[in-house]
């Protein structure tokens, strides 16, 4: 069972026992949690139900939210599995038993009344800021929040931890919860056996795997000397004001989120123009997100707030962006006999470097001038030439031959780093004034590289999560669950600034998350104000296929 072993519970009311290590890739999303749970995810849908079950029971009752409950815990075991570390903390292991999967959990369920959307947002977002709500013997919970006014509304909340579950997998669960959850007479048979094979290791479905022990460890050394040159390339770089000092690594985050949608019309002009520029949305939004950091950073240096010694710094530095890259295209495919697709966590990381901050015909800007436009900051042939260089180095990441054994060996490299992080933070620090110090801008960079930002575009989640459910509907199976909303919230990282982007319903969202401890709201929101206006600069209204465009606004 691909790395599952199985033994009879001395308590034979458990039925068989199954375990597994954790793999890489679950191992640092297991020490992400185990530091104050930094990484936790919150994936949610507003929906509606158009028909009523047999007999005239709603979707959303009880009875049926368990079934459906039980039957997903089926396809998805590790959802019932609880975690435990072994002596001195070396090893990280699954432990499943048969009950578990067998039953709703006293903690596993929450259903509760709501009396507005807004209500559920909040409550979505407490999950996140007030006490943990998971734990090594609970990694996965779901919410129902049905609205006073109308009981056919309902918000789903999925939260678990990120060691068992991504992006991807949250819209997946859900929407095979959904499709369980719509379809009562369905009655599906799964074998655990075959249902283990699935829950594996993302490690485990590399093509690398497959080769000889001999041949692996020489690719997998080899991905190792490159992902060590390309780290030793990276240096310096600056990210947006801050309140940075020796100890922030070592103090849990404490969670901001934002979200803007564009209009359903600027929605599809933006994404218009992508594909005629022959570009994604995933490549654009890191140069957006540099000329916003430009002009709100002119801004300041133009006010008084940020001295010369700093702006000189800043001027000069590259630009350096990362975050999770989605594996899945890489791997193995893997779906269950009911065509179910399996979950788990299965990202890597990229980090892309821009040029320093464009500040084109701005470049000799002095106090108390005025603040420079975009199209002074960066021209229009200038911000595809680095949207284009965006989409060239993710190229050459993913495509390169040893692209998986890279992204493997700089998650064991990580899991030292976050191992090490929660770790002290669990053993206390002893809080010193040098620890506590503000670290100048231009010192931060001293003991590796600053990111500028983090993030990810999604892409179309509506080629994922489906707005109607049942998947398959005709004269037996009706209608009965249409989606009205989606939303995502994370847990921050300490230090950390996240942008990213998703087309939800056909309308493409723009949401942010970051450690309050570090950023200040006001400047994160002054932040996402510029990265709108650069969206609507650069992209908002019809441009003519590209090149010619291009030699018009260079």
């Amino acid at each position: 069972m691909s790395g599952w072993t199985h033994s009879t519970s001395p308590h034979h009311s458990e039925g068989r026992t199954f375990t597994r290590r954790l793999g890489a890739t679950e191992e640092a999303f297991y020490w992400d949690s185990q530091f104050d749970r930094a990484a936790d995810s919150i994936q949610f849908v507003e929906a509606e139900a158009t028909a009523s079950l047999p007999g005239s029971g709603s979707v959303f009752d009880i009875e049926n939210v368990q079934r459906a409950w039980k039957q997903a815990k089926k396809v998805y075991p590790l959802l019932s599995a609880r975690v435990y570390a072994g002596p001195d903390d070396t090893g990280i292991f699954f432990e499943l038993t048969e009950k578990r999967l067998q039953e709703v959990g006293p903690e596993e369920i929450h259903i509760s009344t709501i009396n507005s959307s807004e209500d559920a947002r909040y409550f979505s977002r407490s999950l996140i800021t007030t006490e943990r709500q998971l734990s090594d013997h609970l990694l996965a919970r779901l919410y129902i929040l049905r609205h006073s006014s109308d009981p056919n509304k309902a918000h789903v909340i999925f939260h678990a931890a990120h060691f068992v579950t991504d992006g991807t997998s949250n819209n997946i669960f859900l929407s095979t919860f959904l499709e369980l959850l719509s379809s009562p007479s369905q009655n599906y048979d799964w074998n655990l056996e075959h249902q283990l094979t699935l829950a594996v290791p993302c490690e485990h479905q590399m093509p690398t795997y497959q080769l000889p022990l001999p041949r692996r460890r020489w690719k997998y050394a080899m991905g190792q000397v490159i992902s060590s040159l390309r780290s030793q390339k990276l240096s310096g770089g600056h990210t947006l004001p801050r309140k940075f000092t020796k100890l922030t690594p070592y103090i849990p985050a404490s969670s901001g989120s934002e979200a803007s949608t564009l209009s359903p019309e600027k929605s599809v002009t933006v994404l218009r123009n992508c594909k005629k520029l022959g570009l994604t949305f995933g490549n654009v939004y890191p140069v957006l997100a540099q000329v916003a950091f430009a002009r709100l950073l002119c801004k300041r240096y133009v006010a008084g707030y940020i001295e010369q010694d700093e702006w000189d710094y800043r001027r000069k530095e590259p630009m350096i962006n990362g975050g999770p890259l989605n594996m899945r295209p890489y791997l193995s495919k893997s779906h269950d006999v009911m065509g179910f697709a399996g979950i788990g966590v299965a990202v890597c990381f990229y980090v892309y470097t821009l040029p320093f901050m464009p500040l084109g015909s701005a470049s000799h800007l002095k106090p108390g001038d005025p603040i420079p436009s975009f199209s002074e900051l960066l021209s229009f042939g200038r911000f595809i030439l680095r949207a284009q260089s965006i989409r060239k180095q993710a190229a050459n990441y993913s495509g390169h031959p040893l692209f998986l054994d890279m992204a493997r060996a700089q998650t064991l490299h990580r899991i030292d780093r976050l191992k090490h992080i929660a770790l002290r933070w669990r053993n206390g620090i002893k809080v010193t004034p040098e620890l506590m110090a503000d670290i100048p801008v231009r010192e931060q960079a001293h003991q590796g590289y600053v990111v500028a930002h983090g993030g990810s575009s999604f892409g179309n989640m509506d080629t994922i999560l489906s707005q109607n459910y049942p998947w398959k509907i005709n004269e037996v199976s009706m209608l009965r669950i249409k989606l009205l909303d989606v939303g995502v919230i994370l847990h921050s990282r300490s230090d950390q600034l996240y942008l990213g982007a998703a087309t939800i319903k056909q309308l493409l969202t723009i949401h942010s998350y970051w450690d309050r401890n570090v950023y200040s709201d006001a400047i994160i929101n002054e932040w996402l104000e510029e990265v709108k206006e650069a969206i609507d600069y650069y992209l908002g209204s019809d441009i003519d296929d590209y090149p010619s465009q291009q030699s018009s606004r260079l």
